[in-house]
């Protein structure tokens, strides 16, 4: 805020980015705000990230929840005095969560991981050519 000299009134520069009294010592006066502007494609690929991540965190869940049934069933029946249902033996509940989870969700993963990177190998070739 700046008084001008002539007519006695405060006039206010909104051409600069800083609140009135928010510059803190050491920071360079513009109160918090960025002068960038927002960039929709890095936003974009940040969320592409953590989807791909959450997925294949999703695959590695359940995969290895299928390692432990199978690990808990095998040394279950092996550790066990009685004898063992044909069903343990045979690992009918991995071969139900394999059909119905771990089928669609390495379809999911390839179909999501297959077009991120298959759009961002053709955004870099029309970059470079």
């Amino acid at each position: 805020m700046n008084q001008a000299p002539d007519s006695g009134k405060l006039t206010v520069d909104l051409t600069t980015i800083r609140p009135i009294g928010a510059a803190a010592a050491g920071s360079n006066g513009n109160g918090g705000f960025t002068t960038t502007p927002y960039d929709r494609e890095r936003k974009r690929e940040t969320m592409r990230g953590w989807i791909a991540m959450l997925l294949l965190l999703t695959l590695v869940v359940v995969i290895s929840t299928m390692i432990g049934i199978a690990s808990y069933s095998t040394v279950g029946c092996l550790s066990s005095s009685s004898e063992c249902s044909t069903e343990a033996l045979r690992l009918t509940a991995i071969r139900s969560i394999g059909e119905v989870l771990l089928a669609p969700l390495v379809g999911l993963v390839g179909a999501v991981t297959g077009f991120y990177y298959g759009e961002k190998s053709a955004t870099e070739r029309q970059g470079a050519g």
